[in-house]
């Protein structure tokens, strides 16, 4: 009942005004507590308001609780995105085991008496947005930036990046892959990506280089490092534990290159110990607990300890491509997800040669095997796609299944141009959920989010000769199938909630019990600065639509609009990367 009368008579009087930066020291707020206590000086407060203050300071004691959290924290920017807009007014309840609480709009607090939170956090000048989720990501690959890029031949292609990519691999130790991995996380963490699936398939570092006669022992150590450095940098990371076997698709007996040896699964039965190791060290780790590998004394991995670690890693399963792993390797992985409920993930028909020696050998597509054997539903993801005829990307697509697109990798690469017009029109089967395109970073040449959405829209332009082309994603409205003009809100929900979805993560959306994963926009940041209207009579000044402020995101920012970070109810600064 104390806490009752306060938050009734006090809580109005201790919100700051409007025009004032001050926060709880604003002189609104010391006169208007001032005349609701009949004080002159609040330097002695009565012990009810002295209580008060510890609240709104972080104390542990809230007077609302959900699912057994308690509310920890209440969070209003000038504009939070709801899926499909900014709205003000938006309060956003952050739990204390780091998942959203309640949204609560304008209209759902006016009049109502809403519980006073342990922490209040007023974003000013600030737009609030789920964090980006990147769906595929190879960290390391970060290490390629400006290789591969000379041309002594002319040219260049899929197959001779893969050279300079072979050659960072053979270079590859636990501290390297640590650093490169740490950085590619930051730099995701100061693009807005919150979350991120890593297709982790560099697993081994062998330290006999130049010694073939040395036995090379496949010891998974390079796994521990790439989660240690997700868990170091804060970001939210699925480890796509991948499996690899083959040098090639005509010729699958031949050995593997010297670089593909850091890549090897020695046999199923031991891919699925690593895998299972990996998901108790993550479910289990105390300060105590190392995740070293067992099958060398010299790791330099270091245990990851902490509550939050285990709150943000978790596992999938990955069969790397047609051209490295079999098709019964492929029923095999695909049925150990399943059991296992992890989402599944492969890398498919990026490559023409890659469709072509498919067929040649198996008298199919790829496209067609994985409809075939393995299942393909919405725990199901194929990465690329750049080569798949609309016919079958049809049958896949109405399983329900995920079809992950990385625009600056593929442009990079010279993969092609996946054929998104036949994509988008087999979106959302009957009963199914809308939006089953991601997006992901790739090789992390370029991390920005913003910058992969463009490309999304921009290269099909060009492609199409035409505007608006994702503006065609259908989404189902009573049961009817209506075209999306919200061209930016499709976008965005590509790189967030469908992202999610993909890696089985209840994160992406500004909802009720999903992760807080969070990002701040600056309002202020020069590229959102609207344009400048006067009034007759009136004083100059600058006026942000928030009618235009997601197509402004999408379309004209960098990573330098970011300011804040929060993963988990855990908030940080970040700045452009």
């Amino acid at each position: 009942s104390v806490l009752r009368h306060f938050s009734t008579s006090f809580v109005p009087a201790m919100m700051p005004h409007p025009r004032c930066r001050s926060g709880t020291s604003c002189p609104h707020i010391i006169a208007a507590l001032r005349a609701r206590c009949g004080r002159k000086s609040l330097h002695q407060p009565w012990p009810l308001l002295r209580r008060s203050l510890s609240l709104r300071q972080g104390s542990a004691t809230s007077s609302h609780q959900q699912d057994g959290a308690i509310i920890s924290e209440q969070v209003e920017a000038d504009l939070t995105w709801t899926g499909k807009s900014f709205e003000e007014g938006v309060v956003v309840e952050i739990r204390s085991d780091g998942k959203i609480g309640r949204v609560l709009r304008k209209e759902d607090r006016d009049g109502k008496e809403v519980p006073f939170p342990s922490s209040w956090r007023r974003l000013k000048h600030r737009a609030l947005m789920p964090g980006f989720v990147s769906a595929h990501s190879h960290a390391f690959q970060i290490g390629l930036r400006g290789r591969g890029e000379e041309y002594p031949q002319g040219v260049g292609s899929f197959w001779t990046w893969r050279e300079s990519m072979y050659k960072l691999v053979e270079d590859m130790t636990p501290s390297k892959i640590y650093q490169l991995s740490r950085q590619a996380f930051e730099e995701m963490l100061c693009a807005g990506i919150t979350s991120v699936g890593e297709f982790h398939y560099l697993h081994h570092y062998f330290n006999q280089r130049g010694k073939p006669s040395v036995p090379r022992v496949p010891c998974f150590e390079l796994d521990d490092a790439v989660l240690q450095a997700a868990n170091d940098s804060g970001i939210r990371v699925v480890l796509l534990q991948t499996y690899y076997k083959h040098s090639g698709i005509l010729h699958p007996e031949a050995p593997l290159h010297s670089a593909q040896t850091h890549f090897e699964s020695p046999s199923i039965e031991r891919f699925w110990e690593s895998l299972d190791s990996l998901n108790r060290k993550i479910k289990g780790v105390t300060n105590e607990d190392s995740i070293g590998s067992s099958c060398s004394s010299s790791s330099s991995s270091s245990s990851i300890s902490s509550c939050s670690a285990r709150q943000r890693s978790s596992l999938g399963v990955v069969g790397h491509s047609v051209r490295a792993v079999s098709i019964p390797d492929l029923v095999e992985l695909r049925r150990g997800a399943m059991e296992r409920g992890l989402p599944f993930h492969i890398h498919l028909e990026e490559q023409k040669i890659e469709v072509d020696e498919f067929v040649k050998r198996h008298g199919r597509t790829p496209m067609d095997m994985v409809c075939e054997e393995l299942s393909p539903d919405e725990s199901f993801t194929a990465v690329h796609c750049t080569h798949t005829n609309p016919e079958q990307m049809e049958r896949f697509l109405l399983s329900g299944a995920n079809v992950c697109l990385c625009p600056i990798t593929e442009a990079s690469l010279g993969d092609g141009i996946v054929d998104v017009k036949g994509l988008l029109s087999h979106i959302g089967g009957e009963g199914r959920r809308p939006g089953q395109i991601c997006i992901g970073t790739d090789s992390n040449v370029r991390i920005s989010m913003t910058e992969e959405m463009r490309w999304l829209e921009l290269v099909q332009r060009l492609h199409l000769e035409r505007r608006g082309v994702f503006a065609d994603a259908v989404v189902e409205r009573g049961g009817e199938r209506k075209k999306n003009a919200n061209l930016s809100a499709t976008l965005i929900n590509m790189a967030t909630k469908n992202g999610a979805h993909s890696l089985g993560l209840p994160t992406g959306e500004i909802r009720e019990g999903c992760y807080a994963d969070l990002v701040t926009v600056d309002l202020n940041a020069p590229s959102l600065r609207a344009v400048m209207l006067q009034a007759e009579g009136a004083e100059s000044e600058d006026i942000l639509y928030k009618e235009i402020l997601a197509p402004k995101i999408v379309f004209g920012t960098g990573n330098g609009v970011f300011r804040e970070a929060c993963v988990g109810g855990a908030w940080r600064e970040i700045g452009p990367a």
